[in-house]
């Protein structure tokens, strides 16, 4: 198979993932049965849009989409990692801390705590290894 193909099949399940994780209480893998519809169709929007340019731009192809593909995958992923890696690796503020604990507390996390920093849950860390996936597809088929 292919790098874009490869790319494309992880940008659609990452997208298939999230719309399931966002939309249905998996508790307590999840914590969405408090959030206000409308902020669903704001995440919603805001999660899946890059993942499907991203699919529809390996599989058409191309130089520029291809490149264009491979910084908006960064991007995301980039977004990704600084929401949940780096106030794993060095802390965050207790404003932060008091909403991840409104916003993920109870749900499953298996990470060993650093401190007081809040620890990516399960859920998350499942996007961050399909994101990673797809931008390095991503980049390989620019290639």
């Amino acid at each position: 198979m292919d790098p874009s193909t490869v790319a494309a099949i992880f940008a659609i399940s990452l997208a298939a993932y999230l719309l399931i994780t966002d939309w249905v209480d998996l508790a307590p893998w999840n914590k969405v049965d408090d959030l206000p519809v409308r902020q669903k169709l704001l995440i919603s929007l805001a999660n899946y849009t890059p993942l499907l340019f991203v699919a529809v731009a390996v599989v058409v192809g191309g130089g520029v989409l291809v490149v264009l593909a491979v910084l908006v995958g960064i991007v995301d992923l980039a977004m990704h990692v600084a929401y949940w890696w780096l106030p794993y690796l060095r802390g965050t503020s207790a404003e932060q801390l008091t909403e991840r604990q409104h916003l993920f507390g109870g749900t499953t996390t298996f990470l060993p705590a650093i401190g007081n920093h809040p620890i990516p849950n399960a859920q998350h860390v499942v996007v961050g290894i399909l994101m990673t996936a797809m931008v390095a597809f991503t980049a390989v088929s620019a290639i």
